[in-house]
């Protein structure tokens, strides 16, 4: 990847490097939607068969998931990677690692985590990291289906898939705690029921696909159809209970619909504002074209912030260009006129502001600089004035 371009250079500005949006902006390059043409491994444990069928035959049409979500996948992969080397250091060597398979009868595939050699048997490993509070409740493989979550249920699925197609007795989940990073082990064994579940579940997506027909979509559930990707396309019945309004308001609508379409400049904008109050924050002053950035320190009782206020100056009216054009033989509030600047500060200082201000850089913008007003101007500046002609030319 090409670093950010402001790294390099010479004069770069700490301030205005934001690194947690540089990272999420990369996270953001790794969300798409990939096509899907058989039964997944990791998936055929979701309560929905339209859901999976979806996966098949719309995969494109799915919602992607933000950058947040994409945050939880990364670190689950970190963790994943983190439990490989406590298995190494430990002196156990996992095989086979991400090793693929596919079974043409039931169109089913996925990978392994990696199979654990012990006392002559191999059985497959599959690791996963949790909060925890979820990490306390989990004890055995039952546990798992008794969770209120639809994805903690789909675990032994995986795993029992995994048993299936490499003839294998058992197999071992190890849970990560990812707050203690602390190791749990749960032995999960070849259950023939989940076993014929998986099986006939794929019989009936795959009829699905090839028929290209749907199944009717499961009842409510919040954790399930209010997370789904596909909830825009499919419109699961829901009982709302007792109170539901059903409102026609045009106005209401049209103003939901332009809120929705807004959502991706409002978040253009805060993060741009928030890059900007970064690079200006503790800079009392700063005029940058016809921007004027003023802040401040602000005290409450615990806490203590920069506060930024940005204007945007109104643009010169034919007046001000006048006005700025007889500014070195009229007297503007501020500036020195000419004849003092000849008794007090030199015979070219006038000449020189109206050169500078032709440059770019007005009066104001000067004492900005300098932190001075005109009036108070010593030798320092003066010489400070002489070397930003010399700049000029």
């Amino acid at each position: 990847m090409t670093p950010w371009p402001g790294l390099r250079r010479s004069k770069f500005n700490p301030m205005n490097l934001n690194i947690p949006k540089l990272v999420d902006d990369a996270k953001e390059l790794k969300i798409k939607n990939y096509p899907q043409h058989v039964n997944r491994a990791s998936s055929i444990g979701h309560p929905c068969d339209r859901y999976l069928v979806y996966c098949r035959t719309r995969w494109q049409d799915k919602k992607m998931h933000d950058v947040g979500l994409q945050r939880v996948f990364d670190l689950g992969n970190l963790y994943e990677r983190a439990v490989m080397d406590d298995l190494r250091e430990a002196g156990l060597y996992v095989e086979e690692q991400q090793t693929p398979f596919f079974d043409e009868r039931y169109k089913l595939s996925g990978h392994i985590d990696g199979k654990l050699p012990i006392d002559g048997q191999r059985p497959p490993l599959e690791i996963k990291s949790m909060a925890p509070f979820t990490w306390e409740k989990i004890n055995n493989w039952q546990d798992f289906l008794r969770a209120k979550q639809a994805y903690l249920r789909s675990y032994p699925y995986q795993l029992t898939t995994y048993l299936f197609l490499h003839d294998e007795p058992y197999g071992i989940m190890l849970l990560k705690n990812k707050v203690s990073g602390q190791l749990k082990q749960i032995i999960i064994p070849k259950d023939q029921g989940l076993i014929d579940e998986i099986l006939q579940k794929c019989g009936r997506i795959n009829t699905h696909v090839e028929q290209n027909t749907l199944p009717d979509p499961i009842k409510w559930e919040d954790g399930v159809c209010g997370q789904c990707g596909y909830l825009h396309i499919c419109y699961p019945g829901r009982d709302f209970g007792p109170g539901i309004e059903l409102l026609d308001d045009e106005e209401l609508e049209a103003m939901l619909d332009k809120r929705e379409s807004l959502a991706a400049s409002a978040k253009e904008y805060k993060e741009i504002d928030e890059t900007v109050k970064i690079a200006f924050k503790e800079r009392p002053c700063v005029l940058i074209g016809a921007w004027e950035i003023t802040g401040k320190w602000v005290e409450k009782k615990d806490s203590k912030h920069w506060r930024s206020r940005i204007i945007r100056k109104p643009p010169e009216t034919p007046q001000d260009a006048m006005a700025s054009e007889l500014a070195p033989t009229h007297e503007a509030e501020g500036e020195i006129p000419p004849s003092e600047a000849t008794e007090s500060q030199g015979p070219d200082v006038g000449e020189a502001l109206t050169k500078l201000a032709a440059k770019g850089w007005p009066l104001a913008k000067i004492e900005v600089r300098f932190g001075k007003k005109a009036k108070d101007w010593g030798s320092t500046e003066l010489s400070m004035l002489a070397d930003m002609i010399a700049e000029e030319n």
